[in-house]
């Protein structure tokens, strides 16, 4: 494998894909409006998570 094939597997298959993001941590921690910049943020409990 060669360094031509590494950027030819990325600009077919990782180039322009859309990523989802999972942010755990204390909300009063997280920077939330930040977030927002990089797009729409969906909150969940623990319940939803662990379903308990």
């Amino acid at each position: 494998m060669t360094l031509d094939d590494v950027k030819a597997y990325q600009q077919q298959w990782v180039k322009d894909r859309t990523y989802t993001y999972a942010v755990l941590g204390d909300k009063s921690d997280i920077d939330m409006d930040y977030l927002r910049t990089l797009g729409p943020v969906t909150e969940v409990t623990q319940e939803q998570i662990f379903g308990y």
